[in-house]
């Protein structure tokens, strides 16, 4: 196995707590600031994943943001974490073929 595949899972183990930092502290705001939230199930985060149901309360979290006039910054760091995560499972992927 080559060297730089082990920095190819730290890149993505950072990406991945990047976007789940997040989503929690997004899914917090909302809990805070949006009486109709309902955050996903037990059984939803067990059989879909942490990160496919957060997709839904990062969209909420934008939406209301933009009503107050107020940046979405968590968002963007969601999806940049995201977007790094699935680099470094590329690249992984890529160095082990």
């Amino acid at each position: 196995m080559h060297d730089y595949v082990w920095g190819l899972f730290v890149v993505m183990f950072l990406g991945q707590m990047t976007w789940l930092i997040a989503a929690t502290m997004a899914e917090k705001w909302l809990r805070e600031n949006d009486p109709a939230f309902e955050p996903p199930g037990f059984a939803a985060r067990f059989f879909i994943g942490r990160l496919f149901t957060s997709f839904g309360p990062m969209n909420r979290y934008v939406q209301l943001r933009k009503e107050r006039g107020e940046p979405g910054t968590l968002a963007v760091a969601f999806w940049i974490g995201f977007a790094i995560s699935i680099l470094g499972v590329i690249g992984i992927f890529a160095s082990l073929s």
